[in-house]
């Protein structure tokens, strides 16, 4: 199993993306202790932040560094078990010594070691820029380890079981594990908030620091906030680790060795597909039913009558065609919602929301052709040109279709910005897709990019980067034009040969989707 185990992590880190990946992470570090004046804060307790010392760096990077990678590290390990699937790996793997148990525990530690990795790397950089901004002598390892056991470790065990659980229910992974891990996510993060982790018992512990009088409540503000004025420094030494703390955090590997044993337990029902995974017939063979009737659906498509009118009709009956009918009721409920709810709700609760919902489909819809291995049937029959900007054009109508609700319901209010803003995020979505999922091939880097934008922009209500109007203001407006315009004009100009012969993707990468 160990060799399996370092076979796997080997071809992990073998893939650019991920190293894309751990760029992010050293800059959302940097990011996270702002000088005197950047005029933003991260942690702040009424106005104040304590002096940048080992234990407030090690508190401060553990508890937001632990909610990033809770929401975004589910997103980054998920799919592995189906990209084995898909690449015959499966059945060979558990047609050895290798049991359901033990390929499920080599995908855990996997999903564990990736994780820590990006966790250790935002402990040494938070290390490295407290040497060099000097507010306080001295760098003990300790500060910084023990938060990260308590707050960091625990969250990142619940993380890979809860992947290791969407993997092995295929329809849930599927169709529902993307928008389902989310909003188990916004629960667990409010149960989180209430005891289920130490984080409440940290930032009661930073709190209790600032003298305050006792009928003013202390409050601890963890996000990116725009300041008003340059926060007050003070010393803090660093939380106690009493029961308070520690029973969080058994609570919680509790809660991911249940998940654990109960993905294993669905695992190894003789109707699970990893139970016949060791017949002859392998999962491959017997999922080719689908892609066969996706390839034979397209070539009847592009054989009839090929322009650009009836390539986009296909392409929105396929967009169409790939939502589910519970998805699809949700998005027509909200439409609805958004002509009959106050306009205070429907731009704070509904706008966020159908924000998000398309994202699952274009995600998967930029790099369709290749996981299915329709690629060379579609580029046979049209231009890799007329083919891109099809598609886009199709995802933008498909947007127009999904927010027809909230456009109506701005025009009716005579809102104008709002109604630009929202046309320029159905510009700026498939452009993004289509450049990061179906460019670069790699879908995972869209989902990441977009979820952290959408929660540091419309959740976190950042100005800067509220691409779809939450905050009203022109700033915001403005600068999600740009980056669509140019997002758009880089995509409807680049050809679909451009992409092949980026110099970070080999000749053996070329044609795969990466997972």
């Amino acid at each position: 199993m160990r060799t399996i185990l370092w076979l796997e992590m080997r071809h992990r880190l073998q893939s650019p993306h991920i190293w894309l990946v751990f760029l992010g992470v050293i800059a959302l570090t940097l990011l996270l202790f702002p000088s005197p004046y950047a005029g933003y804060a991260v942690v702040d307790i009424q106005g104040a932040r304590g002096v940048y010392n080992s234990a407030w760096m090690g508190a401060s990077l553990a508890l937001v560094g632990s909610a990033f990678m809770f929401l975004m590290g589910y997103y980054l390990v998920t799919g592995t078990v189906e990209h084995d699937r898909h690449q015959g790996l499966l059945p060979l793997m558990l047609s050895s010594r290798l049991s359901i148990n033990g390929y499920l525990l080599v995908k855990f530690f996997s999903h564990l070691l990736l994780l820590n990795g990006l966790g250790i790397t935002m402990v040494l950089v938070a290390m490295l820029q407290q040497l060099v901004m000097a507010e306080q002598a001295g760098l003990r390892i300790a500060d910084y380890l023990l938060p990260y056991l308590v707050l960091f470790e625990p969250i990142l065990v619940l993380v890979a079981s809860i992947a290791i659980l969407f993997e092995v229910i295929p329809k849930l992974a599927n169709q529902y594990g993307n928008l389902g891990y989310f909003f188990l996510w916004a629960m667990l993060s409010v149960a989180n908030m209430g005891g289920l982790s130490a984080h409440s018992a940290i930032t009661t512990q930073m709190a209790a620091a600032i003298a305050t009088p006792a009928d003013v409540p202390r409050q601890i503000s963890i996000g990116f906030s725009a300041l008003k004025q340059q926060q007050l420094t003070f010393e803090w030494g660093g939380a106690v680790y009493d029961s308070n703390v520690w029973l969080p955090v058994t609570l919680q590997l509790l809660l991911a060795v249940c998940i654990m044993l109960l993905a294993m337990y669905l695992a190894n029902n003789g109707y699970h597909l990893l139970y016949h995974a060791r017949d002859a017939e392998t999962p491959r063979k017997r999922s080719a039913g689908h892609q066969n009737q996706l390839a034979y659906r397209w070539f009847f498509l592009l054989t009839r009558r090929l322009n650009c009118a009836f390539l986009l009709r296909a392409e929105l009956e396929l967009l169409f065609a790939g939502l589910s009918s519970s998805l699809l009721l949700i998005l027509l409920s909200l439409s609805l919602a958004a002509l009959i709810l106050p306009l205070a709700a429907v731009q704070t609760v509904l706008l966020p929301l159908l924000a998000l919902l398309p994202m699952l489909t274009l995600s998967r819809f930029s790099i369709r052709d290749v996981f299915y291995g329709t690629r060379e049937l579609i580029e046979s029959n049209c231009s890799k040109l007329t083919l891109v900007r099809t598609r886009w054009l199709a995802a933008v109508l498909f947007l127009l279709i999904c927010s027809c609700g909230l456009l109506l319901r701005f025009i009716f209010e005579r809102d104008l910005l709002a109604v630009l803003h929202l046309l320029a995020f159905i510009l700026l979505l498939p452009s993004m897709s289509m450049l990061l999922a179906g460019g670069f091939h790699w879908r995972k880097g869209f989902e990441l990019l977009y979820l952290l934008l959408w929660v540091v922009g419309p959740i976190n209500k950042t100005g800067e980067l509220d691409f779809i109007g939450v905050t009203q203001e022109h700033l915001a407006l403005g600068n999600t034009w740009l980056v669509a315009t140019c997002c758009t004009v880089l995509l409807l100009l680049v050809k679909g040969e451009g992409f092949t012969r980026l110099p970070w993707r080999s000749a053996g990468t070329t044609g795969k989707a990466k997972a």
